[in-house]
């Protein structure tokens, strides 16, 4: 019986172990957008999404253009008290971390007043949060873009963050 589930457990490893291994380590969500989470958070949903994604996710190809995907969630998370279930993940590679919510709300200028964002070279509607993150607010195909851009620690950015 023991070396039945032993195999059991070896075939469901081999057959999803990438999507099953990754969302075990992965941040919160919603802490991630919400600039309460880590530059490697980001590395490591990327990873995961490459690595023959996660379960449940799904790329919204609706969303999506070109070199920015979108991927659809399996349950809403909220995003500065916004739901979201599309996110959009920067590309840390030459810039930095970036992670967003593409949330239902139509006026970029009402959400980042809410927020207390303001116009800041380079980023659009933002403000700085902790550590040196910033949550920025767009527009991204006429929806807000809501979530949070981390330094990326092999540009000289915060200290204490692991390169992946």
């Amino acid at each position: 019986m023991k070396k039945q589930l032993l195999r059991l457990g070896a075939i469901l490893l081999a057959v999803g172990g990438p999507a099953i291994s990754h969302a075990a380590n992965l941040p919160p969500l919603a802490a991630l957008l919400d600039c309460k989470g880590e530059a490697s958070g980001v590395a490591a949903y990327v990873d995961a999404l490459e690595d023959g994604g996660l379960p449940g996710w799904s790329k919204n190809d609706e969303l999506s253009g070109f070199a920015s995907a979108v991927y659809r969630t399996p349950k809403p998370v909220s995003v500065a008290g916004l739901p979201t279930s599309d996110v959009r993940f920067g590309d840390y590679q030459l810039g930095n971390y970036t992670a967003y919510g593409i949330t239902s709300a139509t006026d970029v200028n009402a959400v980042a007043s809410q927020l207390g964002l303001r116009g800041v070279a380079g980023r659009g509607l933002a403000r700085e949060s902790a550590r040196g993150a910033w949550i920025v607010a767009r527009e991204y195909k006429g929806r807000v873009e809501l979530g949070c851009e981390y330094p990326n620690p092999r540009l000289g950015g915060q200290k204490g963050t692991p390169a992946r």
